[in-house]
């Protein structure tokens, strides 16, 4: 066999290797993206919240960044339970461990916040069936809305999913990885023959 014909056998093998790789990586790559999120005003004792947000795509490492500013203070009734399609993700008071807790006036007004990590079983097995997420939360029944500037300043709930798109592989993307593997094969089986 001539000398060039061994070194284009070779570098074709390498070049398309290199291809195959780059296809891998290309297409198992995800992207950061905030799923929902929304920032709501405090305006009345022992207030709800409840709103259904449609998921077009399907997500990894998400998490849960939540944020309450008000009264959370000394009371045992004083506390936010935020809920993802009926199941409790935080209850949280001014004395739950492993948050943030910053005190900005003493049993009026205090700032919470911490992030939750959702498996991803958990998350997508929620939205499976309708592609609806349902994000709610309630505030205890003592849970004032202090908004004067001399008790701390606006009262509210503020909160983020996020999490990275799962690629989903393009079909032209398939197909040509498909086409790069049959002629890798083809290639196999003819050098056999010879």
């Amino acid at each position: 066999m001539m000398p060039w014909v061994k070194l284009m056998k070779k570098t074709t093998f390498a070049t398309l290797l290199a291809v195959i790789l780059y296809l891998l990586v290309a297409v198992s790559g995800a992207t950061a993206a905030i799923i929902s999120s929304d920032t709501t005003t405090i305006y009345q004792t022992g207030q709800t919240y409840s709103k259904d947000f449609s998921v077009a795509d399907t997500y990894t490492n998400v998490t849960l960044n939540l944020y309450a500013k008000g009264d959370y203070g000394v009371f045992t009734t004083e506390w936010i339970k935020f809920y993802v399609d009926g199941i409790l993700l935080a209850d949280w008071s001014f004395s739950t461990p492993d948050i943030t807790v910053v005190t900005n006036r003493r049993y009026y007004d205090y700032s919470m916040s911490g992030t939750i990590a959702l498996g991803d079983s958990f998350f997508n097995n929620s939205i499976s069936s309708d592609r609806l997420l349902q994000v709610s939360w309630v505030n205890g029944p003592n849970v004032n809305p202090y908004n004067q500037s001399y008790l701390g300043g606006q009262d509210y709930v503020s909160w983020a999913l996020q999490g990275d798109v799962a690629p989903v592989p393009e079909p032209a993307t398939l197909l040509l990885f498909g086409t790069g593997l049959i002629g890798i094969v083809a290639g196999v089986r003819r050098g056999r023959k010879k």
